[in-house]
């Protein structure tokens, strides 16, 4: 039998895998030594939660099998992005620092796409000098930045694919049976 998905499952779902996103997000955050640190990589996974609660979720009509295929799509573009693409930062006023773990693979992309020019972050040794941060710039700490951040893009993706589509899938309704022409 097919099920549908309302609205307030789709709302539900994405406060729901929101938090759990965060809260996976800042245990890895504390297990990885604080890179990313804690307090950006919590809201940044609240909101990816959020988005794949709100946005994919209705999109892939609360497929199981489609919404972990999106989540997982987004976490390896996203990792590709950090791993491949020249570090880019997008401008974000300060109230919105906290999405840094979502702005920048963004403006990797925006960046090779020609829509975004090159725009150095406020600290030292970070876009400017080709490093992704501060103390950056050996080997060692590239590969423990890749690392975590890899890391999180899929426990994110892992955490909101899992709690969005459960959640989804315990408040959905059965769909309208559709008569057949005899």
């Amino acid at each position: 039998m097919r099920r549908r998905v309302g609205f307030g499952a789709c709302f539900v779902a994405g406060i729901a895998a929101g938090l759990a996103a965060a809260a996976v997000s800042v245990v890895a955050s504390a297990l990885l030594g604080g890179t990313p640190p804690a307090q950006i990589a919590g809201p940044s996974a609240f909101v990816a939660g959020l988005f794949g609660g709100w946005l994919v979720l209705p999109l892939v009509r609360g497929s199981t099998t489609w919404m972990w295929a999106v989540c997982l799509s987004f976490a390896t573009a996203m990792s590709l992005a950090v791993a491949l693409l020249p570090t880019a930062f997008l401008p974000l006023p300060r109230g919105l620092i906290f999405l840094n773990g979502l702005a920048e693979p963004l403006g990797q992309v925006l960046q090779a796409l020609g829509v975004l020019h090159h725009h150095a972050p406020a600290f030292a040794g970070g876009a400017a000098s080709g490093a992704r941060g501060p103390a950056r710039s050996s080997p060692g700490a590239r590969g423990l930045f890749l690392l975590a951040a890899i890391t999180m893009h899929y426990l994110v993706a892992i955490a909101t694919a899992a709690v969005a589509s459960g959640i989804a899938g315990l408040m959905a309704r059965p769909a309208a049976a559709q008569s057949r022409p005899a």
